[in-house]
């Protein structure tokens, strides 16, 4: 397990609700792919490979 599974557990635990939990993960992993997208093709560019 890693630490964002381990982090919805203690949230579900804690008596949050799975429906909130699972949209606040999804917008987390959205917002995280965006940004190590952008910042992937903004080093390949600086490298000069794209």
């Amino acid at each position: 397990m890693t630490g964002v599974h381990i982090a919805a557990l203690v949230a579900l635990l804690a008596g949050s609700r799975g429906r909130l939990v699972a949209t606040w993960m999804t917008a987390g992993i959205a917002v995280w792919t965006v940004v190590l997208t952008v910042t992937s093709v903004a080093g390949f560019s600086a490298l000069g490979i794209v």
